[in-house]
């Protein structure tokens, strides 16, 4: 018996990419997914393709962005105990061309979608004595990337909104995390690299893991991580899961001085687990506060 076994898992933007990936491993382990996207036909797809795997599998069209067609696919779909907020896009321009437009977009589509997503699915959740939401937010959240200064506010905002409702609801049996994906080979990761590129960005030396759904997914979480929504015990986390990124650590002198190089491999050696991202240039300590954390961290206030 699956993970998810007798559970419903709403997967906003699931029906390609990571939220494809995510829509195959929920209904392999056992839930029952409803798919909200606004390419109906990618939705039907995917829910054919868990059907076809023995599992259950619902597509339902919507711009999550939209308070009405949330709405209605809510009521379409019905209560929940998972809610994976995936869905959302980016835009890739030097900041001083970035249009008022583009900024109210974004912001709906990437912020403005979690907080519609959430506040539909969360009372059901409640009903039922709790539940998990997972929210897609991204290394650019804790880690700044040029030409990307609309998409990096977004995804911080997204960072805050998971903590948040993490805290407000912890004692309702509710956990809500962050996972903080790096590039990686879906259209949408290979859109950004190209996009880059053309702004003349440097591409990565490696090549861009696939999104992947099954047993390799079970190594990259095991069971106490914060992503996986049947377990209990980590809320208000934020996981950095791939530190595949545009510009190597190494190649990035403008964004970390030399300086500052050595004082982090030194601190990274003794602490494992977290990177210092700030330095007090006076002592060579890091600043406190600005630790980029590594791992999962537990809310104290959380039972164990």
């Amino acid at each position: 018996m699956g993970r998810l076994a007798g559970k419903v898992a709403v997967i906003s933007g699931g029906a390609t990419g990571m939220g494809g990936a995510a829509s195959l491993l929920f209904a392999a382990e056992g839930a029952s997914v409803a798919i909200i996207d606004r390419d109906l036909a990618a939705a039907q797809a995917a829910a054919q393709a868990i059907t076809a795997a023995g599992g259950r599998g619902f597509a339902f069209q919507a711009d999550v962005s939209q308070a009405d067609q949330v709405a209605a696919a809510e009521r379409a779909q019905g209560p929940a105990n998972v809610l994976f907020n995936h869905a959302g896009t980016i835009v890739i321009k030097p900041f001083l061309d970035t249009t008022e437009a583009e900024w109210d977009w974004l912001h709906a589509v990437n912020v403005k979608s979690m907080f519609l997503m959430t506040k539909a699915i969360l009372p059901g959740m409640l009903a039922q004595g709790g539940g998990s939401i997972v929210c897609t937010s991204s290394i650019s959240a804790v880690a700044g990337t040029p030409m990307e200064v609309l998409y990096d506010t977004t995804k911080g905002a997204v960072h805050m909104f998971a903590r948040a409702i993490a805290v407000e609801f912890r004692g309702r049996g509710i956990r809500c995390n962050a996972v903080c994906p790096g590039f990686i080979a879906t259209p949408h990761g290979l859109r950004e690299v190209a996009a880059l590129q053309a702004l003349g960005w440097t591409c990565p030396r490696r090549r861009l893991p696939p999104p992947r759904a099954g047993s390799a997914n079970r190594k990259r979480w095991p069971k106490r991580r914060c992503f996986w929504p049947a377990m209990r015990p980590v809320s208000s986390t934020a996981r950095i899961c791939l530190w595949t990124t545009v510009l190597p650590r190494s190649d990035r002198p403008q964004l970390r001085p030399a300086a500052h190089q050595a004082r982090a491999a030194a601190a990274s050696s003794s602490c494992p687990r977290s990177r210092p991202d700030r330095f007090d240039d006076s002592t060579g300590k890091p600043i406190p506060g600005l630790i980029l954390s590594m791992g999962p961290f537990s809310n104290p206030a959380l039972p164990r």
